[in-house]
């Protein structure tokens, strides 16, 4: 072969694959955002007195209302041993948009902020709470993402 083919063909092979590379993180990258987001809230919550974790689940998309827009959503369900450290958590609260707990009264999540959302935990117990943070967006997130539409 000619080494101006072989040339020309490692040049639109690599042409390809650093298209490739771009389009999948773009792919992923509100699902990265949205791990980093539970990260942070989980190492909040661990870090607290008297939390354990049990189970945490998350989304992210147009999660409620009509229209388009990426939204995030994330819940961790734990065992507190006092309620105090909980409500300290949530006041401290700078990060998200909206950050709450309520005591957790059955497995599916029922909140407006994540009406499209069909999340629900594996673990029910009355010892149990909900803490929960809803973002209506960041100037990070990914617009072109479908589940945004």
């Amino acid at each position: 072969m000619n080494s101006n083919v072989i040339r020309t063909f490692g040049v639109i092979m690599l042409v390809l694959i650093i298209i490739g590379s771009g389009i999948a993180l773009l792919e992923n990258w509100n699902s990265m955002l949205l791990r980093e987001f539970v990260s942070d809230l989980r190492s909040e919550l661990r870090a607290a007195d008297g939390i354990e974790i049990i189970e945490t689940v998350s989304d992210y998309g147009k999660l409620n209302g009509n229209g388009n827009g990426i939204n995030f959503f994330g819940a961790v369900l734990v065992k507190a041993d006092d309620p105090d450290v909980l409500d300290a958590l949530v006041s401290l609260n700078k990060d998200f948009d909206v950050m709450d707990y309520y005591k957790q009264e059955k497995r599916e999540i029922d909140l407006d902020y994540a009406e499209h959302a069909h999340l629900s935990f594996e673990n029910l117990s009355p010892d149990y709470y909900v803490v929960w943070f809803y973002e209506s967006s960041h100037p990070h997130a990914n617009l072109l993402d479908i589940k945004g539409h």
